[in-house]
């Protein structure tokens, strides 16, 4: 499957644990390729598609949670991901059992607003008052509209007892055969609640040493669906591991769960929190309902992007498929060695990625500075998210037209439906071929192109090429400017796009490197140049002899030209 484009992403979506990972990858409808991403961003993303939706995942740290945590994830996302509309925060908490709300374990608390509250109040953030009190200030952003539009529908199609995420339960877990248990529902007898005032026996792994007599007597469902419950969450910088203070912050701030990130989210990222719940904010927490609790969440996450609208970028795959062209590497040319230049490389990245479908780079310095060969390392790591490339020399009037005479060729083997350009094709009119191949691009969804113009340098500047009509190159871009642009050039000031200045490597350890590769060394890592001169005396005699021969016969044919140009 060919690689997206970062922009095609309109999804986040976070998960604090591994497992909740494992349960978001497992709705995954289709998985993605991974994208090359900033050196500032240190998040490790899974790429996919869920309900249509182009959804990034992205884990905390291991080990390190919280609200922090949760924002730095979510402002790196966002920084790479930069066409994300809404993110979903997705997991596990501590579910907050009460006479109103028969909560159990596997049960799915999601945030909604209700009355004052947006839906996440950060419990353990205000000002301290007197006797241990807190007066909580500041409030939370509300969940983007299209969350909780498609939120309304999903609560309106359980009332008549539509319910899709439980199909996704039971095409997900007979699935995980390695670890059989890891989705699976530990069972109704697993699911113990105790009084509030009872702690869990100390250095006890389970709940099979506390006192049954504690235990909370409810009565067993008809059903074991899990029930989708809607209203506050309850978030903090600490684990809620005491049955009675759960019980009195859910009495003073109506809240349904407890968990650890969703705080450092709602004012930066703009989300909705979903929780599976894995236990009861009580000191009897264990990990045997986590598995089965970050399903029913993730499951329900899915069942909701079910019912949000797809916008038009989802249209890019479509784009792809129905302009590809076969890519190849014939009019390319062979520049074996392209190392270094990644700031330059990443440079590229981010300007024509920044503007996914109207994009022009360019590449300019001088002669011999390596432009052409940092466009054949673009194109070289990046062909495959394009649906097609186009290596164009615009050296010329006459070689830029034969190169779109070539486009033309191409295009014909692959689109059919460009049926004139058979006759433009057999009559060699390049002018013709240059016309339709400039419609071709400017059709409407063919934004996924790349073309790069090689060598162009504006007419009667730096020896450019005339052959009795000045080349501007502006006749020969696309009329609709909605797909990508490479231009290498010696000039200055084309004012077409955003330039970028390529220099001549100046880093020692980059030039031997090109050296070592040329010369075919099997020792990359030593340093040439000392090496050279460990060698036998005659073998650098002939080194240096070389070296001077090619400098000497180049000066020569620099004269011979700068002559020619002065005649």
């Amino acid at each position: 499957m060919p690689a997206r484009w970062h922009n095609e992403y309109s999804v986040g979506w976070i998960c604090a644990l591994p497992i909740e990972m494992a349960a978001a990858r497992a709705m995954l409808d289709k998985v993605h390729p991974r994208l090359q991403q900033p050196r500032d961003d240190h998040n490790t993303y899974i790429l996919g598609q869920v309900s249509g939706h182009n959804v990034v995942i992205a884990c905390l740290p291991s080990g390190i949670y919280g609200t922090v945590s949760a924002a730095v994830i979510a402002k790196q996302m966002l920084l790479t991901f930069q066409s994300i509309h809404f993110g979903l925060m997705v997991g596990i908490g501590g579910g907050v059992p009460s006479a109103l709300t028969d909560i159990r374990l596997g049960d799915v608390v999601v945030s909604k607003p209700t009355g004052l509250s947006p839906g996440v109040v950060q419990y353990d953030y205000g000002k301290a008052l007197g006797s241990g009190r807190l007066e909580r200030i500041g409030t939370r952003n509300l969940p983007p509209q299209a969350l909780l539009t498609a939120l309304s529908k999903v609560e309106s199609n359980h009332m008549v007892g539509k319910y899709k995420f439980q199909e996704y339960l039971s095409a997900i877990i007979p699935q995980s055969m390695e670890h059989p248990s890891a989705f699976r529902s530990p069972g109704e007898e697993a699911d113990m609640l105790f009084n509030a005032a009872y702690n869990h026996e100390a250095y006890s792994p389970d709940c099979s040493s506390c006192d049954r007599s504690q235990r909370v007597a409810r009565k067993r469902r008809s059903i074991s669906t899990p029930r989708i419950h809607y209203g506050t969450i309850a978030s903090g910088n600490q684990v809620m591991k005491d049955g009675r203070t759960r019980d009195s912050l859910a009495q003073e701030l109506g809240v349904l769960c407890f968990e650890m990130e969703a705080a450092g989210l709602m004012d930066h990222f703009p989300c909705l929190v979903i929780r599976g719940v894995s236990d009861y904010a009580d000191s009897h927490k264990n990990n045997d309902w986590q598995g089965h609790a970050a399903i029913t969440a993730a499951a329900y996450a899915k069942e909701l992007l079910s019912e949000v609208p797809l916008r038009q970028e989802q249209d890019y795959g479509s784009a792809r498929k129905l302009f590809f062209v076969r890519f190849n590497t014939i009019d390319i040319p062979r520049v074996p060695y392209a190392m270094g230049r990644a700031q330059e490389l990443a440079c590229i990245q981010q300007k024509l990625q920044a503007n996914l479908s109207n994009g022009t780079v360019i590449l300019q310095g001088r002669a011999g500075s390596g432009k052409t060969q940092l466009a054949v390392s673009y194109v070289m790591r990046h062909w495959n998210q394009y649906s097609a490339v186009f290596w164009l020399d615009a050296t010329s009037v006459g070689t830029l037209k034969s190169s779109f005479m070539v486009m033309a060729k191409r295009i014909l083997l692959d689109d059919s439906s460009c049926g004139t350009l058979s006759g433009i094709i057999n009559n060699g009119d390049t002018d013709k071929a240059v016309e339709e191949t400039k419609e071709w691009l400017s059709k409407g969804m063919n934004y996924c192109w790349l073309l790069i113009y090689d060598n162009y340098n504006a007419a009667k500047s730096y020896g450019a090429i005339e052959t009795g009509e000045d080349l501007d190159i502006k006749r020969f871009l696309p009329d609709v400017r909605q797909g990508h642009i490479i231009i290498t050039t010696r000039s200055s000031g084309l004012g077409l796009g955003h330039t970028i200045q390529v220099k001549p490597l100046m880093d020692i350890n980059q030039s031997d490197s090109i050296a070592v590769q040329t010369s075919r060394r099997q020792d990359s890592d030593t340093n040439l140049w000392s090496s050279l001169w460990s060698e036998d005396v005659n073998a650098v005699n002939f080194s240096v002899f070389i070296i001077l021969s090619a400098l000497t016969i180049g000066g020569v044919l620099v004269g011979m030209h700068s002559m020619q140009l002065k005649q």
